[in-house]
């Protein structure tokens, strides 16, 4: 196995970590537990892959084992936040360049894994994710591991997401403030046409202002709130 150089911690600010804890909860209060999760969103740069590793990093801190996958293979890997520098991925395993054991890349974090995007180039994405052995490698992951985490693709981008979110358990959509709702409730349609659950969505990149004012009754002045709201339905 590989092992990842980037090393993988709880989110510094306390506010931005409980949002996180709070959707693992509300993630898990679902009827049915999903094992497998898909993250999307409507458009580039919402923050889905952010919300991703966030999600894993509280995911693994309750003492349950995750694996988060790279699912944006289409995405150069200068662009990536996570294992730009793994020498094998997924499109290495899904063209038959390497085993499945090869591409698994360890983490930091003891119960956290991933696999990356990967170096082969991937010249029929769509049809990798239709294939046999992304099924195969989707069962071996549900074996191994109590959740796996799949960051895909923006929707207007390519049909990936729409897929994976079909042969997942569990899908999340990433929205922002500005999103049109006509957009996601297309998505959400979109998505519904090809047997995604989608369990909820995201509201990414709220205003600090807007944040800070319904965080009065809480004591988190201190602590020099800088980053993203998450708030989930």
């Amino acid at each position: 196995m590989q092992k990842l150089k980037t090393s993988l911690y709880p989110h510094e600010n306390q506010i931005i970590q409980d949002a996180y804890d709070g959707l693992i909860t509300d993630i898990f209060s679902c009827e049915t537990i999903p094992k497998t999760l898909c993250i999307t969103s409507l458009a580039p740069g919402a923050g889905k892959t952010t919300i991703s590793i966030n999600l894993a990093i509280s995911f693994v801190m309750t003492g349950r084992s995750a694996l988060l996958i790279d699912a944006d293979i289409r995405k150069y890997p200068k662009y990536k936040r996570l294992g730009s520098d793994a020498f094998f991925g997924l499109t290495d395993f899904l063209t038959e360049v390497v085993e499945l054991k090869d591409i698994i890349t360890l983490t930091n974090m003891q119960k956290l894994a991933v696999i990356t995007s990967g170096k082969a180039t991937a010249k029929n994405p769509l049809g990798m994710f239709y294939s046999p052995k992304f099924e195969f490698l989707m069962q071996a992951a549900i074996e191994k591991f109590d959740l796996v985490i799949i960051d895909t693709s923006s929707l207007d981008v390519n049909a990936d997401s729409s897929v994976i979110a079909g042969r997942t358990d569990a899908t999340l959509l990433v929205v922002e403030i500005h999103d049109s709702t006509l957009a996601l409730e297309r998505n959400i349609e979109r998505l519904d046409s090809m047997g995604a659950n989608v369990i909820g969505t995201v509201l990414n990149k709220i205003p600090k202002g807007e944040y800070k004012t319904h965080m009065e009754f809480y004591n988190y002045k201190h602590r020099g709130f800088k980053g993203r709201r998450l708030r989930h339905r």
